[in-house]
């Protein structure tokens, strides 16, 4: 049996206003209004992100691109994806009137420390995409 190679989590957290249900709502029914354009998040910049049968996709026109599998979809608490070949665990915890969204990338290690790694930092530009979405 081969061992799972060394893993770092990275983790990002952001607040965002509304209850947990709303914000999960948001989060996966409203994706491809908050999920950045460019070449470091879609594959065509014409394209639309979108939740469906258990699946991330990425369509344009007929073209269609798996972005990442659902693994767990528990609204509105938790969400587990598998992304570039890394479990993604969300968390939605309600926090007064906000929600306190967590994002736990688990990355194998490969050199870099948390603060050299981007997909810090792009996790923290999609959360802030879904928080000005209101």
């Amino acid at each position: 049996m081969s061992e799972s190679p060394p893993q770092r989590v990275l983790e990002v957290t952001r607040r965002i206003s509304g209850p947990p249900e709303r914000v999960f709502a948001r989060f996966t029914d409203d994706v491809d209004a908050w999920w950045r354009r460019g070449a470091r998040f879609r594959q065509w910049p014409d394209s639309t992100v979108s939740f469906t049968h258990h699946h991330l996709i990425e369509r344009r026109g007929s073209e269609v691109v798996r972005r990442a599998r659902v693994l767990e979809w528990t609204p509105p608490d938790r969400l587990v994806i598998e992304l570039d070949r890394a479990r993604v665990e969300l968390s939605f915890e309600a926090d007064a009137d906000h929600t306190r969204v967590t994002v736990r990338h688990h990355r194998p290690l490969d050199g870099r420390t948390a603060f050299q790694d981007p997909v810090g930092v792009r996790w923290a530009e999609l959360l802030a995409g879904l928080d000005r979405l209101r």
